[in-house]
């Protein structure tokens, strides 16, 4: 029997190098609002947490312009961003296993849904998750610890029964926030170091070792 029954999977940095889609919507939003281009060591800070904390925390965008950046953001990435994905070597074979064992998925993202859904089909697949679950195109829903409340009451699971799988500390804070299961993986954005000071249940460093974990 799997560890975890329920199998939740951020997006960004886990599933999928969005990162080069997202850094560019992010500079070119900067731009457009006549700021500075923002650093690369803060750039790599932006994928994963929501563009509401991230835009006036990491690229240094006045709180009274976020709406703004993330219109702007948005206008690029539905058009050209969102395309520039790729899926991580491993996933989609670790994703097959799990489902053959018995483990029900889903995506957990604070990336918009509609968004998460486009890139998910582009990259082949979407079909392996029971719900795909992120962000309102209307700024609501923006937080990891909202986006797993509403995925568990929506899917009828027990948060006790599973385990989300990230590679920040906003989904290890919001695996504990749920009494969850929670696997850091360090071939995203975030760091081990990151990944150990939130005391994530397992650290991963490859899909095989997310698999291991949870099929041993």
């Amino acid at each position: 029997m799997p560890r975890y029954p329920y199998v939740l999977f951020d997006l960004d940095g886990t599933l999928a190098d969005t990162g080069e889609g997202v850094m560019n919507c992010a500079k070119h939003a900067c731009k457009t609002l006549g700021y500075p281009e923002p650093p690369q060591s803060e750039l790599d800070k932006i994928i994963g947490p929501s563009l509401g904390y991230s835009f006036p925390n990491y690229l240094g965008v006045k709180k009274e312009d976020t709406l703004d950046a993330i219109r702007i953001f948005r206008e690029r990435y539905a058009v050209e961003g969102l395309l520039e994905s790729e899926i991580y070597p491993g996933i989609a074979d670790l994703l097959s296993h799990l489902k053959a064992a018995g483990c029900r998925l889903f995506v957990a993202t604070c990336k918009p849904t509609a968004y998460s859904e486009t890139i998910l089909k582009n990259l082949g697949v979407a079909d392996k998750f029971d719900l795909i679950v992120g962000s309102n195109l209307d700024n609501t829903r923006t937080e990891k610890i909202e986006v797993l409340d509403y995925l568990c009451k929506t899917a009828g699971i027990e948060p006790e029964r599973c385990v989300m799988i990230g590679d920040r500390y906003s989904d290890v804070r919001g695996a504990k926030a749920f009494a969850m299961g929670s696997i850091g993986v360090t071939f995203g954005y975030g760091t081990r170091e990151e990944l150990e000071a939130e005391a994530a249940t397992f650290i991963a460093d490859s899909p095989a070792d997310i698999e291991n974990f949870i099929l041993d």
